[in-house]
């Protein structure tokens, strides 16, 4: 093999190497634009004013969100379904008063595989009378909300109230 045969040969490789090189660079990029165009977000608030309570969760992200696991834990007790947190603040607020208390609310439970749509909005809590009000105030403003949920790609978060941590 002439000189020029060998500066061929190596001029070849090199090129195959840096097609390989651009083409691995190029695989990841796409991969991330893949990951980033199914990314859920959610966020969960509170509004409240004088005479209405309400605690929402809404997937401000472009994916859909695949809830794995929703817990409510207010002191040490722990829930799954709001619901059931709701009807446990109104025992202790018949407790505290020494009456019983009748609630009138809405609930919207989010629970392990349940999807949450792109710009999806939900009321989990909303408050209809003046006693369901309190108990927004008083005790789910007060409660830690625990959300963990998934991409379709299986990249997982957890909110915790607002803080949103990748897991």
């Amino acid at each position: 093999m002439n000189t020029s045969e060998k500066i061929w040969t190596f001029a070849a490789i090199f090129i195959s190497c840096l097609a390989l090189v651009v083409s691995i660079v190029q695989t990841a990029i796409l991969q991330k634009q893949s990951h980033a165009a199914v990314w859920p977000r959610l966020s969960n608030g509170q509004g409240q004013g004088p005479d209405y309570y309400v605690y929402t969760v809404k997937n401000n992200g472009v994916g859909p969100a695949l809830v794995s696991e929703v817990t409510y834990t207010y002191k040490d007790t722990t829930f799954q379904y709001i619901n059931k947190l709701i009807y446990y603040f109104g025992d202790l607020e018949a407790a505290e008063t020494g009456s019983a208390v009748k609630l009138n609310f809405q609930y919207s439970n989010i629970a392990k595989d349940d999807v949450l749509a792109p710009s999806q909005k939900v009321e989990v809590y909303k408050a209809n009378d003046s006693i369901s009000t309190v108990i927004g105030k008083k005790y789910l403003s007060k409660t830690l909300k625990k959300i963990t949920y998934c991409s379709i790609y299986d990249r997982c978060w957890k909110i915790t109230d607002e803080v949103i941590k990748k897991l």
